[in-house]
């Protein structure tokens, strides 16, 4: 079984694969103040505030995603210009991610599992491309594999929703 660092030693970690494809993780503006305390850096280091790669909009709005997870195409037609990650994540060390893992943006709390804001839930799917998570048979077995528990995820789950929700009635406000 693949552990994230034997992934990053060989290919740079499935979790970063997605920055290959022009895409960007996307963080709340509570995830950058976050990672701006923890780390003391100036968000300037890590934020690219450039609008998502056309792909990555093409994902997030299309009629199978927004049927899926209808409040992640409404934020995205509103917020053009999404906060996420530099282009190579720069908390990615050959041993994994350097942030704690309370600091990580919830998109890398989560992964390898899948969620869903309008459908309250989190679980795991066939199509991923963790080589651990397709080992592991279910939600339970990964969290525990990275030392986590349902519990404090659901936690991040419901803080990350509550936040995603307030940002969407803001820019649904302007």
């Amino acid at each position: 079984m693949a552990t994230c660092s034997e992934c990053i030693a060989s290919d740079g970690g499935c979790c970063v694969s997605v920055f290959a494809k022009g895409w960007k993780i996307v963080l709340l503006p509570s995830e950058v103040n976050r990672i701006s305390a923890v780390t003391g850096q100036d968000p300037a280091r890590f934020v690219d505030t450039s609008p998502l790669a056309p792909v990555q909009m093409e994902f997030y709005c299309s009629p199978q995603q927004a049927a899926e997870d209808p409040l992640w195409a409404r934020l995205f037609s509103l917020w053009t210009r999404p906060g996420g990650l530099k282009s190579a994540c720069p908390f990615l060390v050959p041993d994994g991610c350097s942030l704690p893992y309370w600091a990580k943006p919830f998109l890398c709390q989560v992964y390898p599992l899948q969620f869903s804001i309008a459908g309250n839930r989190l679980y795991s799917t066939s199509e991923c491309d963790c080589p651990l998570a397709r080992e592991m048979h279910s939600e339970g077995d990964v969290l525990a594999y990275f030392h986590d528990g349902s519990e404090r995820l659901w936690k991040a789950f419901v803080t990350f929703q509550q936040e995603f929700i307030e940002l969407l009635t803001v820019l649904e406000g302007q």
